[in-house]
């Protein structure tokens, strides 16, 4: 069987982040909401925190994405650029469609038509432990990393959504890392 490695999805992710941060630093002028920010600047403050939120979650959807296809890859027999290549516990998949069906648990799943989830890093590891020793790769990340991870989510489910839970939960996370107390308002500027 030809080495399958995840080389090109790291590159993809990585040059999904480069343009997010390009995007990010290009709209950093646009967000004052001053007077003169509002009224001097071709993008309204709003409409630039707009671009800077959908290039955050093509950050996310690159990631989600990366993850699926590296742990499809380590099913059918893939490795790392490093050369890893995790222990099967079942044995090595046939072929792309072969592992979607058994980590979906649906014969002729679809991806254009279903998704799998991998926002949850601890459903990651679950669905890990299932097919790989130990869990690993995806078991090795440090407790920092993977509240991050979660911390992000956080993020992305105020961008996409506007329920009060949602609200609630990034109001916290900016609190967080502001160094506000738990009562205190957010600044101007961090709207939720």
């Amino acid at each position: 069987m030809k080495n399958i490695r995840t080389k090109t999805l790291k590159c993809e992710l990585d040059r999904v982040i480069r343009s997010a941060d390009g995007i990010y630093i290009a709209m950093l002028p646009y967000v004052n909401m001053s007077y003169d920010g509002i009224h001097e600047n071709p993008l309204h403050p709003l409409q630039a925190t707009k671009i800077v939120e959908l290039s955050f979650m093509n950050i996310i959807s690159a990631w989600e994405e990366f993850v699926q296809e590296v742990f499809l890859r380590y099913m059918i027999g893939g490795t790392s650029e490093s050369g890893y290549s995790p222990s099967l516990r079942i044995g090595q998949c046939q072929n792309l469609s072969h592992a979607l069906e058994l980590i979906s648990g649906k014969e002729g799943f679809d991806p254009s038509m279903d998704y799998l989830n991998w926002s949850n890093w601890p459903k990651v590891i679950s669905k890990a432990k299932i097919f790989f020793e130990k869990a690993e790769p995806f078991s090795l990340l440090t407790e920092n990393q993977k509240q991050l991870l979660k911390e992000t989510v956080v993020l992305r489910n105020r961008v996409a959504h506007s329920s009060k839970k949602c609200k609630q939960a990034f109001t916290s996370l900016a609190r967080k890392y502001l160094g506000l107390m738990a009562n205190e308002s957010l600044p101007r500027g961090f709207s939720v």
